[in-house]
C-alpha cells in the first residue's frame, strides 16, 4: 500500500528559483495581466504569491487600485515585499493567512488570481468557497497552472470541474505548451436547470439583467434565460464577431474580449 502525497505549500527556502526571468518564456507577467481583465482602480487578491514574480506587473496595471497578497508563510510575504519595494511599488497590502479561512471581508475584491497554488491546498473546495465569498458579484477568478516540475499540478479538465462545483462558471480558457489559464466568473443568481447561466442586476441600471455564458455556443440557453425573466421578449440576435453593442428587439448583445456577455433589457 502506497501513501498518498499530502498537498502542501512550497517551502519558502526553495522559492528563490521562482524569480528566474526565464519563467517568462513560458508565461510572462505581462501576458498573465492581459488575461485578468483589470481596470485601473481594481482591487485584486493574489493568493499564494510566492516570492512575488507576477506581483509587480499586476500592481502596475492597477495604479489607482490595490493588490492584496495573502500567503500562509510570512517568510514568503517578506520575499514578495522585498521584490516590490525594490521597484518602489506602494499600492500593495500583505496579509498572512490560510486559504481556507481568508482574513478578508466578503465581496471586497474585483478579481482573484492564483498561479500553481490550488494544488497545494489540502481542501480545495474550502479554498474556492472562500474565494467565492471575498469576490464581488460579477468578480473574476483566474487560475493558472504550470505543468513542468510541479508535483501538485492540476489538469485543465479537473480544474474546470472542481471550480465549477464551487459555484463558478468558465468565461475564458487559454492554453500554452507548458501551462494553461482559466478565467471563471462568479455569477449571482444561478437558474436551476440551465447549466452555465447566472443572472445579475447591473449596478446603476435597474432595468437590465446580465447573463453570463460558460460557452459562447450556448446561445439558446441565454435565450431561455431572457424568456424566463421577461416572457415574450424578442429572440436573440447574435454577432459573436462584433465589437459594438447592437439591439435586437429588447435584447442587447455585447462582445468583450473573449467572453460574450448578453444583456436582457425590458421596459
Amino acid at each position: 500500500m502506497t501513501d498518498k502525497r499530502v498537498p502542501q505549500p512550497m517551502p519558502y527556502t526553495k522559492a528563490h528559483h521562482l524569480l528566474n526571468p526565464l519563467r517568462g518564456l513560458i508565461l510572462s507577467p505581462r501576458k498573465l495581466v492581459s488575461r485578468l481583465n483589470l481596470r485601473p482602480n481594481s482591487r485584486v487578491l493574489e493568493l499564494g504569491p510566492g516570492p512575488g514574480y507576477f506581483s509587480p506587473t499586476v500592481a502596475r496595471a492597477i495604479p489607482k487600485g490595490t493588490l492584496v497578497l495573502v500567503d500562509i508563510q510570512p517568510e514568503m510575504l517578506d520575499m514578495a515585499k522585498e521584490c516590490l519595494d525594490k521597484e518602489k511599488i506602494a499600492n500593495v497590502e500583505y496579509r498572512q493567512g490560510d486559504a481556507t479561512s481568508l482574513p478578508l471581508e466578503s465581496e471586497s475584491f474585483d478579481g482573484v488570481f492564483l498561479v500553481s497554488m490550488l494544488g497545494e491546498v489540502p481542501d480545495r473546495i474550502a479554498c474556492l468557497r472562500e474565494i467565492h465569498r471575498v469576490l464581488k458579484r460579477n468578480g473574476m477568478l483566474s487560475i493558472t497552472e504550470f505543468k513542468l516540475g510541479d508535483p501538485d499540478f492540476i489538469g485543465q479538465n479537473e480544474m474546470v470541474n472542481t471550480v465549477h462545483s464551487a459555484g463558478f462558471h468558465v468565461c475564458a480558457q487559454y492554453r500554452g505548451f507548458f501551462h494553461y489559464t482559466v478565467a471563471f466568473a462568479r455569477p449571482v443568481l444561478p437558474i436551476a436547470g440551465h447549466n452555465g447561466i447566472g443572472l445579475l442586476r447591473v449596478q446603476g441600471v435597474p432595468i437590465v439583467d446580465r447573463v453570463f455564458l460558460a460557452n459562447q455556443e450556448t446561445a439558446f440557453a441565454a435565450d431561455v434565460a431572457c424568456d424566463l425573466l421577461y416572457p415574450g421578449t424578442a429572440r436573440l440576435g447574435i454577432d459573436l464577431a462584433g465589437k459594438k453593442d447592437m439591439m435586437v428587439g429588447k435584447i442587447a448583445v455585447v462582445n468583450t474580449l473573449k467572453t460574450t456577455n448578453w444583456y436582457c433589457a425590458h421596459e
